[in-house]
């Protein structure tokens, strides 16, 4: 992520250095930790650090966990430096050998204690007994925010054996341009350059319920698409990938594609705040393909209506020298994107807020905006 910008989310690892009276292995395929602890009393292991600055509101802390033993007093220490007072309990973690979720409010803690700047990380204490395996997976601070649906675009980031513009025939509705949402109904026009063609979508911007386990959208190819494969970030495995066969045969009219991948997040949990697809497109060279439309969602019609199509209170964004300007009488979301159809920031705005941005033409919630 770039220096500087603040996020929503950040998800995070967990480190297998600095480990205390335990030992920590990571699985690179399944995005899964295993602590055990020795003897001493005293076990603890480290996060990964923040790779940016997060918002003032990103206050949750979340992760699924499997333990072979109930633990008393789990606890999440946020360092530099360990104390009671830069600390938060989850309560007692009962014996599961299935996943659960645990979840903490750290609104009080980050703001007494500062923490939450780019290199920040935690020390998170499994009680006090030796002899526990502790699992621990999809270790992430976020909003808490959850929904049953989310539309994606496609990233250029990332790509491989593809050239990737938006579609000059996209044309968004005035609902669309006026609704606050990220112009992710938008049209992308592919042209594959070698035999191995990929695209990531953004990621997540809040957690999906549990429902939420299809993908759909509506294509036109020149070719079969053969086969269809997700992949589930992060980690980027074949273990955390599905195929799909004989569901984007050729056709020059837009077609619907609806799969099922709830197995995928029984199995990895994936659909947190942060987390991406992958979506490999067959094989072949110099194909062509349009995607439009791309959601998850939990099956029902109606949830694509996800709740930034509501009319928006008045706002105004202009831009000024080094950055943009937005204004909003209500608290709002906000989408920066390049004139190449790149999402570049996502922020939520009451009042004024100032962007800094480089020179150039940007579109703010579908008004063109120019920065000097």
């Amino acid at each position: 992520m770039t220096s500087g910008l603040c996020m929503a989310y950040d998800k995070m690892s967990v480190s297998t250095a600095g480990a205390n009276q335990c030992t920590v292995t990571n699985d690179g395929a399944t995005g899964v930790a295993t602590v055990v602890t020795s003897t001493g009393g005293d076990p603890f292991f480290y996060s990964s650090k923040l790779e940016s600055t997060l918002d003032e509101d990103a206050n949750t802390l979340m992760f699924e966990y499997q333990a072979s033993a109930n633990i008393t007093d789990f606890k999440a220490y946020f360092v530099d430096y360990a104390a009671e007072v830069r600390s938060v309990s989850f309560g007692n973690l009962a014996a599961t050998n299935t996943w659960k979720k645990a979840s903490v409010d750290i609104s009080n803690l980050r703001k007494t204690c500062g923490w939450g700047f780019e290199g920040d990380y935690i020390r998170l204490d499994p009680g006090t007994a030796s002899g526990l395996t502790f699992k621990i997976r999809n270790l992430c601070i976020n909003k808490g925010e959850y929904g049953p649906a989310e539309y994606l675009t496609v990233d250029n980031i990332g790509a491989k054996d593809l050239s990737i513009s938006r579609d000059a025939n996209f044309e968004p509705t005035e609902t669309e341009l006026l609704s606050g949402v990220d112009l992710s109904y938008n049209s992308w026009y592919m042209n594959t350059i070698g035999s191995d063609p990929y695209f990531r979508t953004n990621p997540l911007t809040k957690n999906l319920t549990d429902d939420a386990t299809k993908l759909t959208f509506e294509y036109t190819s020149t070719v079969d698409v053969e086969p269809l494969e997700l992949f589930f970030l992060h980690p980027e495995s074949v273990t955390r990938s599905k195929k799909f066969s004989g569901v984007m045969p050729s056709s020059s009219d837009w077609k619907k594609v609806v799969v099922d991948f709830a197995d995928i997040r029984k199995a990895y949990g994936w659909g947190y705040a942060g987390d991406l697809l992958r979506i490999d497109i067959g094989n072949s060279v110099s194909q062509k393909i349009c995607i439009r439309n791309l959601l998850v969602y939990n099956g029902d019609e109606g949830a694509s209506e996800v709740e930034e199509l509501k009319p928006v209170d008045t706002f105004s964004v202009y831009g000024t020298a080094g950055g943009i300007m937005i204004k909003s009488t209500s608290k709002q979301p906000f989408s920066i994107f390049n004139l190449y159809g790149v999402r570049l920031r996502r922020i939520e705005v009451e009042g004024s807020r100032f962007v800094p941005l480089t020179s150039g033409m940007y579109i703010v919630n579908g008004k063109k905006v120019i920065v000097r």
